[in-house]
């Protein structure tokens, strides 16, 4: 789907974010001031319910493995996380047809984090790091706010935006000094204006595309059958969830290379 906000942005924000290959970016003086007077382009659509962090574990998988693997990757770190103790949340409903990936809460922090594949071809970190500013940004829109405190996730509690990935996806897309001082620069403008501080994070993890396509295709539905099985008679394989217990089996032997407390922070970077 395309995103209109992020359309806007970038265009508000000048060529170089739009056009510019990423390898090619390079920091400017006021690049993040830019940015940020960028975000006023984004808008939220009318919203008809009440937001509410969920925990969503079911999945469609479909043959054409790109429009799923994202949604499928987001639900199985909810899951295997969640096994510890019930902190994260996924599919938060934003805009029509949009959600943050998945919100992370502790007792003093939440994390908002925009999930990318290993192949991704056009979203790179710089990418990336728009789309979980938008987010951050239109969480204090009015619109957002309108429904009582206790359904919405509000931008006041946010402590850290991540964009999180498997250690491939970095392979591609390298996070360069440029892309450092930006962070590094917005988190400490926005900590000025928000009057907290706030920590903007690049963070990997090691599970390989080869054990995660292995892991996907031996999942089965409620009645027994494979993904694999039910791909051979249908484009699609329905009613597939992370809680049931076989699929849980199978993920629980990635534990480790999925908990957040296991994940590399790219460079270290300190709230500002």
């Amino acid at each position: 789907m395309k995103d209109n906000n992020m359309v806007n942005i970038l265009r508000k924000s000048g060529e170089r974010f739009a056009k510019t290959p990423y390898r090619d970016y390079r920091y400017l003086q006021g690049d993040e001031k830019l940015i940020w007077q960028a975000l006023s382009a984004a808008e939220h659509t009318d919203l008809k319910e009440p937001q509410r962090l969920r925990i969503k574990y079911n999945f469609t998988v479909t043959k054409g493995t790109k429009e799923s693997t994202e949604n499928i990757l987001e639900r199985a770190i909810a899951a295997v996380n969640n096994l510890e103790g019930k902190t994260f949340f996924n599919q938060y409903p934003f805009n029509k047809g949009e959600h943050i990936d998945l919100v992370r809460k502790s007792q003093n922090m939440t994390e908002i984090i925009e999930l990318k594949q290993w192949n991704n071809d056009k979203d790179s970190p710089l990418y990336a790091l728009i789309e979980i500013l938008k987010y951050y940004h239109l969480l204090a829109d009015k619109k957002h706010t309108q429904f009582a405190a206790k359904t919405f996730l509000p931008q006041k509690e946010i402590t850290d935006l991540t964009v999180l990935a498997p250690t491939q996806y970095f392979d591609n897309f390298p996070v360069t000094g440029a892309l450092e001082t930006l962070a590094e620069k917005l988190a400490n403008l926005i900590s000025g204006l928000k009057g907290k501080g706030i920590t903007i994070s690049f963070k990997s993890f090691d599970l390989s595309q080869d054990e995660f396509d292995s892991l996907k295709y031996s999942l089965k539905d409620k009645n027994g059958n494979t993904v694999k099985e039910l791909l051979t008679v249908s484009n699609k394989a329905k009613n597939i969830s992370w809680d049931t217990p076989y699929n849980m089996q199978q993920l629980s032997q990635y534990k480790d290379k999925l908990l957040w407390k296991n994940w590399r922070t790219l460079w270290p970077g300190k709230p500002l």
